[in-house]
Order: structure tokens, then sequence, then C-alpha cells
């Protein structure tokens, strides 16, 4: 396996423009990204090998003094396939997280059910320490299109406006992301408050961890990790 890290300071060489007719190029091009690489990932163990890298990666940049004063968030999006189902109602966003992982040194945010496309979900955000985050990777990991690791400077985003306004903002039907997480419309609308957006991609045998944030961050990151 071979893993490498890289900056980019114009995140239009990172996501098409012509995919989010919605945004404006300009604000694409305050948006920079850094990201953990791997390539020739044959198997879990190497993938676990991987994600490893990843949690200390993470763990040193955080300690850096410009990055150690945010706050990192799970946020959830489950949806209900059978509206009907007493069980999907019960569970929700947690209890069915908690079937896989221990989430219990996790605070938990409030379950919010939301309709969007004649589909409806549950939605929610919890708040982690970095000693967690290793956790909180793994799940974004199994289904990036419904997971998403945040840092914020906010001290406390666990209310219900905050997680209607995720949902609104991940789940974008002008972008066609209607049932997935449209990740460069989070960028767009929370890295102009100093958030940084945490991206999981993978193919056979590649996965990419890429961390979205404001321009302005850029000598800091090269500074922490370069």
């Amino acid at each position: 396996m071979k893993c490498w890290n890289e900056i980019s300071e114009n995140i239009s060489s990172y996501f098409s423009f012509e995919n989010y007719p919605s945004i404006k190029s300009d604000d694409m091009k305050e948006i920079s990204v850094f990201s953990i690489n791997a390539s020739m990932i044959f198997g879990t163990e190497d993938k676990k090998k991987f994600l490893e890298i990843c949690d200390a990666t993470i763990e040193k940049l955080f300690k850096h003094e410009f990055i150690s004063k945010y706050e990192l968030y799970l946020f959830a999006i489950i949806e209900i396939e059978d509206p009907n189902s007493k069980i999907a109602h019960y569970r929700k966003v947690w209890k069915n997280i908690q079937r896989k992982w221990n989430i219990d040194k996790f605070i938990l945010g409030p379950e919010i059910e939301m309709n969007l496309a004649h589909k409806k979900y549950y939605a929610s955000i919890a708040q982690f320490n970095l000693e967690n985050f290793g956790t909180a990777l793994e799940i974004i990991s199994t289904n990036p299109q419904n997971f998403v690791i945040l840092a914020s400077l906010k001290d406390n985003a666990l209310y219900d406006d905050t997680i209607r306004f995720f949902f609104n903002k991940a789940f974008n039907i002008e972008n066609n992301h209607a049932s997935e997480i449209d990740y460069m419309n989070l960028a767009v609308s929370l890295t102009k408050y100093g958030d940084i957006i945490f991206r999981w991609g993978d193919s056979s045998e590649e996965a990419e961890l890429a961390l979205l944030f404001k321009g302005n961050l850029n000598k800091q990151f090269y500074e922490a990790i370069m």
C-alpha cells in the first residue's frame, strides 16, 4: 500500500463545476482541500491500516495550535425505507449506529424526522473527542452518502435548528443530491464560517480522506502536516 498527503489550494481541481449548477465558481475557488490518500489497497487489512494512518494524521493535525480549538461532530442521516415500520421509527439514528459501533462516549444530539422528495429520514448530530475520531471515521467510511464528520468552532451544535440546516445543505435537490450528501454545497455553506468538512471516498483499490476548508487556512495546514 502506498500513502501520501496532498494540498490543493483551489477546490475546482478537486470537484467539477459542471456537477454543481447552483454554486458560483467564485465560491468554489475560495475553498482548499487537504487529502490523505492511499493506493494499492488489497483487502480489509489494508483498509484498516489506512484508517489507522488517517486517524494518526488527524490527531497530529488537531493538536496543532490553530485547529485545537475546533470541536468534532458526526452528522448522520438515516432513510426510513418503510414509513410504517415501528422498528425504524424506534431506532431512528443512534440505535441504528449502536448496533455496529460503540458510541458511548459520543454526546448525542436530538433525532429529527425530515421529509424530502417523498422520502422520510431521521437526521442527527453527535459531538465527540479526538480520541474517538477513529470510530467516527469507520462509520463514515461505510456510508459516506449518509454520514459526514464536521469540525467547527461552535462549542455546541446539538440543536434542532442546526440539524435541519445541515440536512437541507447536505441533501440538495438543486444539485441533484436528494438522496446523498452534497459535499460541495456543504463546503460552500459551512467553510465560510471556518468549519471543516471531512469527505471519505474510495474505489476498489484506492481510498482518500479529504478535508475541505477555507483557503485562508492553507499556511496553517502546511505547517501542521506537510
